[in-house]
């Protein structure tokens, strides 16, 4: 089977899987059910799509999840089988599943009753917990990532997580193996269910990551809809931030005291507020279990009026193996409990919807472009992927004129770079910038393009020193004006990133610039004369582009010609 066109019925596949049919697509691959030739049994096979395999990361990262997933032999993990090439595309093999995703059930049913939400998530806890023991960090959970497998007779099985496919790997920094693709100062996963501090990038990578986003499932589950009610991705990232949900009983009344404490204290702001492994949230949703089908009542716990800033009393989880009898699991607690303000890709079957919505208005934010607190929207497979830049104090000698976080500006001239000088794909990159942006775009120049989006990006090592990342609808050609409304109404994506720090053309408060109390920050001019994201070939000019700083509302300017010739990494 070649690379030029995707497997088709009766294919047959890495010698002996038999392909029956596409179950589903996203943007790097595609999954199909397929029949083992030698033993008869049904499987899925997860494809990359050409395109996709023409990147070197990208086939390192799926082969990765082939890795990762298959270090963890748990019956509430789905299980990795094999995996190949078939030309040079490659491909794993899972076990094939009957059944539907949580999201499917959810979109469906609307929300689970507390008995049926603890008998779905506690397995899926119990998956993630092993994986948690193999040095594995998911990142990435969500209601379409927890199956709810059937049994041939269509009885219910015990869930199952799926797509370990942007897991962290907790030894992977191993010496020789280049720089990890996953490391500290990189956010990874789907906004909705990410912790504030994976948002932030901010810190090292642990299991509480899992943890807090098996809580926004938990809450989705019994709530019907998830805890964040935004209209875009800086909104949400504000929510996520404050910790403003709204208190889990006041939409489903019926769910007990005691399992909105344990949920909320799950998807605490503060990490070290949370439960400290995947281990003991089980320990505590089986605690709540066993009281319900017992028939005890729950602890009176005190309403909150407000799910994450609840204050004074607190609840504490009776210890592991203590009887759940009434009040005694409650302590006082000085700083507030569960509600206090902190103090400082796809398995078969495939589901294209979000859980609760969620994915739909996902897919609205990555359309769009939205950014904030530095991610880097890019297309995945089935889930939303946001990259940071590692720490951008490391500039690799780029040739600039004036200061990181000055007014000097930085000229960086055209043509090859001096690490690279025979390569004819490498961009032209005539830009000035003023302002407190510095970027720095000699060494390592990479340009990629796909889905409406191009982006410009120049490494130091494993240091990302600049970014310029370019999303055009086919209506932005010619000269642009450049406002927040601009933005608004035509969904034209300016973003120029130096380490965590992004600057974009959309104002960090529209509603102030649409009602005239405060000045557009976006302003100046962007000639388009090419742009094919296809090609990956842009050929734009900018005169006094000013872009607004997403953290603290600072300013960058452009002035210049940026020009790139199609793909290229950088070698």
């Amino acid at each position: 089977m070649g690379q030029a066109a995707l497997p088709k019925a009766g294919d047959l596949i890495g010698v002996r899987y038999r392909i029956e049919s596409l179950l589903g697509q996203g943007g790097m691959g595609a999954v199909f059910a397929a029949v083992n030739q030698a033993t008869g049994r049904a499987v899925a096979i997860k494809w990359m799509l050409p395109g996709a395999a023409r990147s070197q990361e990208a086939v390192a990262r799926f082969l990765a999840e082939a890795r990762a997933t298959a270090k963890i032999e748990h019956p509430n993990v789905i299980q990795i089988l094999d995996v190949g090439q078939d030309g040079e595309a490659p491909f794993l093999v899972m076990e094939r599943l009957r059944g539907e995703s949580l999201a499917d059930r959810l979109e469906r049913a609307g929300r689970l009753t507390p008995d049926e939400a603890l008998r779905v998530m506690i397995p899926a806890c119990k998956g993630v917990a092993e994986a948690h023991a193999e040095g594995i960090i998911h990142r990435d959970l969500k209601p379409d990532n927890i199956f709810l497998c059937q049994g041939k007779d269509g009885s219910p099985r015990p869930s199952k997580v799926l797509d370990f496919g942007i897991s962290k790997l907790f030894d992977e920094d191993q010496p020789g193996q280049g720089a990890p693709m996953t490391r500290t100062g990189i956010a990874m996963g789907t906004p909705w269910y990410m912790s504030p501090e994976q948002i932030n990038a901010s810190g090292t990578p642990d299991a509480r990551y899992d943890v807090y986003a098996m809580g926004v499932v938990l809450y989705e589950c019994l709530a019907g809809r998830p805890p964040y009610n935004a209209d875009g991705l800086f909104e949400l990232v504000q929510q996520i931030a404050s910790g403003h949900a709204a208190p889990l009983r006041s939409l489903a009344p019926d769910v007990p005291p005691d399992l909105e404490a344990a949920t909320m204290r799950a998807m605490h702001v503060d990490r070290n507020q949370r439960p400290a492994t995947m281990k003991e949230l089980v320990a505590e949703l089986e605690r709540i279990q066993a009281r319900m089908q017992t028939g005890q009542p729950a602890p009176a716990i005190p309403h909150t009026a407000g799910a994450m800033m609840h204050g004074g009393q607190a609840y504490t989880p009776t210890p592991h193996g203590a009887p759940p009898t009434g009040p005694a699991g409650w302590s006082p607690q000085p700083s507030g409990g569960y509600g206090a303000p902190p103090s400082g890709p796809i398995a078969a079957p495939v589901s294209s919807s979000g859980g609760g919505g969620g994915g739909l208005k996902l897919i609205v934010f990555a359309l769009g472009g939205l950014v904030a607190l530095g991610i880097l929207a890019v297309i995945g497979i089935g889930v939303g992927i946001f990259a940071f830049a590692g720490s951008g104090d490391d500039s690799g000698g780029g040739v600039t004129s004036g200061g990181g976080g000055g007014g000097g500006g930085g000229i960086l001239g055209g043509g090859g770079s001096p690490l690279q000088p025979s390569n004819p794909r490498d961009p032209q990159i005539d830009l000035t910038f003023s302002g407190t942006c510095d970027p720095v775009f000699q060494g390592r120049r990479m340009v990629t393009g796909n889905a409406g989006t191009v982006s410009v990006l120049a490494m130091n090592g494993s240091t990302m020193t600049g970014s310029l990342q370019l999303a055009l609808p086919a209506s932005v050609r010619g000269t642009q004006q450049l406002s927040t409304q601009h933005r608004m109404d035509t969904q034209a994506v300016v973003n120029m990133m130096v380490g965590q720090s992004i600057w974009t053309n959309m104002t960090m408060d529209l509603m102030a610039v649409r009602n005239g109390r405060i000045p557009d920050p976006v302003s100046g001019t962007m000639i388009v004369h090419q742009f094919d994201d296809e090609l990956a070939t842009v050929d734009i000019e900018f005169r006094n582009a000013s872009l607004q700083n997403m953290r603290d509302g600072s300013s960058c300017t452009i002035n210049g010609r940026l020009r790139t010739n199609g793909t290229t990494y950088g070698m």
